[in-house]
């Protein structure tokens, strides 16, 4: 029998082989049936586990548990301090108080963000998240994109386009929103 040659692609899953009719078929078979699975990654076909590490060192218990970890105290100790201003409901972060000032939309849209940063970690934020966040809070605002002031590019960076835009901090963001969090709390019973 002559060999043949199969080329498939779906998405951005590509398998290409080339051999006796059955074990094509066989294989070709084997791939339809990993594309078409739920856990299929969206980049590239599974890889074999890496072997364990030879031998691990022992972990003391305070820092397996995360009682010795600096950043994990920092940022439960950041949580507790803020839970004031702060209502956190999953994925959406909203404030108990608005911020004062001739800026109050822009400094309140830049607060759910730096809410979202201290209860869901420094992940990027879409701007639905912020949106409802901003609703919740009862300052609702017609599109994020536009309510920045003159926060945009100074505390806050976006990337992506269209709907697909996410928001993050600056340095000088983060702590910009650490002085309003602090005046807020100050105004919080």
């Amino acid at each position: 029998m002559e060999p043949i040659r199969l080329k498939l692609k779906s998405g951005i899953h590509e398998f290409e082989i080339e051999g006796d009719p059955e074990s094509v078929a066989a294989e070709a078979a084997i791939w339809r049936e990993w594309v078409a699975s739920p856990g299929a990654p969206s980049a590239s076909p599974p890889v074999a586990p890496s072997p364990p590490p030879a031998a691990a060192p022992q972990v003391p218990a305070q820092v397996a548990n995360g009682t010795a970890n600096p950043d994990a105290d920092a940022s439960n100790e950041d949580r507790r301090m803020y839970a004031k201003i702060f209502k956190h409901d999953g994925r959406v972060v909203s404030l108990t108080v608005i911020p004062p000032g001739a800026q109050r939309m822009a400094d309140a849209l830049l607060m759910v963000l730096f809410g979202q940063f201290v209860f869901n970690g420094g992940e990027p934020v879409t701007g639905q998240q912020l949106g409802d966040g901003m609703r919740m809070s009862g300052t609702p605002v017609d599109r994020v994109d536009r309510a920045w002031g003159a926060h945009m590019d100074t505390n806050v960076l976006a990337s992506g386009v269209h709907r697909g835009i996410r928001y993050r901090l600056t340095n000088t963001g983060l702590a910009r929103a650490r002085e309003i969090a602090k005046a807020m709390l100050d105004v919080v019973p």
